[in-house]
Formats: C-alpha cells, sequence, structure tokens
C-alpha cells in the first residue's frame, strides 16, 4: 500500500571534549511511496552542521573531531550508520576536564555537582530576596501568597479538594495529579484568573494579595464590593 516515511540525518559526536548533546538532528525530508517504489533522497551537511557556539570567538566554529553519521525514521530507530572525521577548529576549552560529571556514564538520571554546575554558569546565581508582607502582586506566584496568611491557606485548602474532585480517580502520586498541581502552584496569580476557568476570579485573587500584605481592611471592601 502506499504510505508515506521521513529520513532523518543524525550526527553524533565521537569523544567529544566539548558539553553538547551526543546525538543531533541535522536533516530531515518526508518521502510518499507507491507499492514497490523506491526514491533516493539527499540530505547535505555543511560546516554549521558540525559548529558550535565558541563564546571565546563569539561565533559558530566547526569543530575538529571524529563523528557517527546516523539516518533513520526516528532517533530511536537508525538504520544506517557509517563514521567520518572532520577537520576543523579546536574548541577555546577542554570542557571534559573541567566538567567531568557531565562527560561520565549516568543511566539513572544526571547528578552534577554544585561546583562544576556553578562554574559552567560562571558564577553562584542570585537568588531572589525573600519577599516581606506589603510587597506581594498579582505577579507573584500562588504557591507563595497563599502560604503568608491564615485567609490564604484555607484558599489553598479548598483548592486541593477542588483538584481531587476533578481528578477523581486519579491519586495524588499520579503524574497528572502533579502536574495540574504544579501548574496551578507555581504559576502567578493573575495567570491563575485565565486558566482556572472562572474558578479564581478576580476578587477571590485581590484578596488573596491584601490578607499576604496584611490590609485586612481592604480585603474586606473587596469582598463587600460587587
Amino acid at each position: 500500500m502506499s504510505g508515506a516515511e521521513i529520513a532523518q540525518l543524525y550526527i553524533c559526536p565521537i569523544e567529544s571534549d566539548v558539553i553538547r548533546s551526543h546525538i543531533e538532528l541535522k536533516g530531515f525530508q518526508k518521502i510518499y511511496l507507491h507499492p514497490g517504489e523506491e526514491k533516493e533522497v539527499i540530505l547535505e551537511l555543511d560546516e554549521r552542521s558540525f559548529s558550535v557556539y565558541d563564546v571565546e570567538k563569539k561565533a559558530f566554529s566547526m569543530l575538529s573531531g571524529k563523528y557517527q553519521i546516523c539516518i533513520g525514521a526516528s532517533v530511536h530507530d537508525l538504520q544506517l550508520k557509517a563514521n567520518m572525521e572532520v577537520v576543523g577548529n579546536s574548541y577555546f576549552r577542554n570542557e571534559r576536564e573541567l566538567f567531568p560529571d557531565y562527560f561520565r556514564e549516568q543511566p539513572h538520571g544526571m547528578e552534577i555537582s554544585a561546583e562544576q554546575f556553578y562554574q559552567l554558569l560562571g558564577g553562584e546565581p542570585k537568588h531572589d530576596k525573600e519577599k516581606k508582607r506589603g510587597e506581594y502582586t498579582v505577579y507573584d506566584s500562588y504557591q507563595d501568597v497563599v502560604n503568608v496568611s491564615m485567609f490564604g491557606k484555607i484558599v489553598r485548602g479548598v483548592v486541593h479538594i477542588g483538584l481531587k474532585i476533578i481528578l477523581r480517580g486519579k491519586s495524588e502520586r499520579d503524574p497528572a495529579f502533579k502536574m495540574v498541581k504544579m501548574g496551578v502552584e507555581e504559576g502567578n496569580l493573575e495567570g491563575l484568573i485565565a486558566t482556572s476557568g472562572g474558578i479564581a476570579t478576580p476578587k477571590l485573587i485581590d484578596m488573596l494579595v491584601y490578607n499576604a500584605n496584611k490590609k485586612y481592611l481592604q480585603a474586606l471592601k473587596r469582598l463587600l464590593k460587587k
């Protein structure tokens, strides 16, 4: 029967001393075939295909080294493989020596030391200063705001019950439940108005912010306002 296939071209750096993906998609082409038909596909590699951004030169640079060229229907179905060597430039530093954690075999997920991460990042990241009550706005996260007032904690409890009702049949350990809960907790309050389907009304959000900022009279006025 007639059908279609996508030929995908990947390169795999062999023993690279630069932190980069171990397999990189560099081209693809969709082919339509009738029963018994064959077609030849040409996917070209150029200098940019083997380049990485060199932060010292502030430009892309084609790196010397050995590469494996792979072609298949997907990254999990590579049917053709061949090795080739590229003569190009050297990277400005040997990252294998500087950041060995990024190159060692880690079958159960990457474990990177804080020291190597900060060195790669260029310094320890600056943490946002902790907000004081009186500084919260609708642009802060739901999680941050509800944790600082009794009203917020009550709302958080009600929302949690609401999530269990909406996602009935799913345990709190279920990835779908965790994803929805995380989306609510980590999103900002203004965004929650648009994504909650009318549950998080502007009035409720304003009251959460007022209570977080200890402006209880204004919260009461907002409650009574139509």
